[in-house]
């Protein structure tokens, strides 16, 4: 078995634990999340990662020679399939499904904050942009329409159930500084 392992991927390992039932190629998963993970730090790491899934296609074989040619290619597929809204496969879906993961909980909203900062937003901007997605139900379009497995679903709702309560406490604190 090739090691890939770069980086940390914890929301591929909670997927390995699911008890998902179907036969996943989780080596080309893997392989696809870490180019996304690369490409998206070389690129910009504030981008969307779909917008990362065709470079990352096309830095596989660079960045990742010690992988067999059939899972860079399995992995390539997966990278041009999950770009799309509407993933065919499980592998695509399950790729997506980790994917969109990370955006749910306190990952999701440091990277949030991170994509504020950046556009040189304060933490009141911050967190009004936050209660927008609440109140215009962004959240739970994404729970409904980003997950493609229950299990992962109900995994993503509790994650941000989670981020609900951060951020309460987070303007809890903002309201106590003015």
């Amino acid at each position: 078995m090739v090691e890939l392992s770069r980086h940390p991927i914890p929301e591929l390992d909670l997927l390995r634990r699911l008890e998902l039932t179907l036969q996943a190629d989780w080596m080309a998963i893997e392989l696809a999340i870490q180019v996304i993970q690369i490409r998206r730090f070389k690129d910009s790491p504030l981008r969307p990662w779909r917008q990362s899934c065709e470079s990352a296609a096309n830095s596989l074989n660079k960045l990742f020679p010690e992988a067999t040619a059939e899972t860079r290619s399995h992995a390539r597929a997966l990278l041009r399939e999950g770009a799309s809204l509407k993933p065919t496969t499980d592998d695509a879906r399950l790729l997506c499904d980790a994917m969109n993961l990370s955006d749910f909980g306190v990952h999701g909203l440091f990277s949030q904050a991170l994509r504020h900062g950046a556009a040189d937003s304060d933490l009141p901007q911050f967190l009004e942009a936050f209660q927008h997605q609440q109140d215009y139900g962004y959240w739970e379009a994404r729970l409904k329409d980003d997950f493609h497995f229950e299990p992962v679903r109900r995994l993503a709702a509790e994650r941000l159930e989670h981020v609900r309560q951060l951020a309460a406490m987070l303007k809890k604190e903002q309201d106590g500084i003015r």
